[in-house]
């Protein structure tokens, strides 16, 4: 069975990143504030938020460019935070 990972920002390196997992047979599902940059690598499944993003993972794996874009991510109702539930956040 594939490892689960949730990837939160798929800008340059987190779509690096992404391509990576994918390649080494992971499951993945992807999340980005601009969703068309999540589907256009055409790599696992795409969230409408990092809840529902981190949810199912085992592992959840973020690249984003600053403390807002942090905070935004991981905290509010939507949050990725919401969504967990005892995963490794790296």
């Amino acid at each position: 069975m594939a490892t689960r990972i949730a990837v939160l920002g798929t800008g340059r390196m987190g779509s690096a990143l992404a391509r990576r997992l994918a390649g080494a047979g992971a499951e993945l599902t992807l999340w980005d504030r601009t969703a068309d940059r999540a589907t256009a690598l055409g790599l696992g499944r795409v969230a409408a938020s990092p809840a529902e993003a981190t949810r199912n993972a085992e592992f959840v794996m973020s690249s984003l460019t600053g403390p807002e874009a942090v905070r935004g991510t991981y905290l509010g109702p939507d949050g990725a935070l919401a969504g967990a539930n005892g995963q490794l956040f790296i």
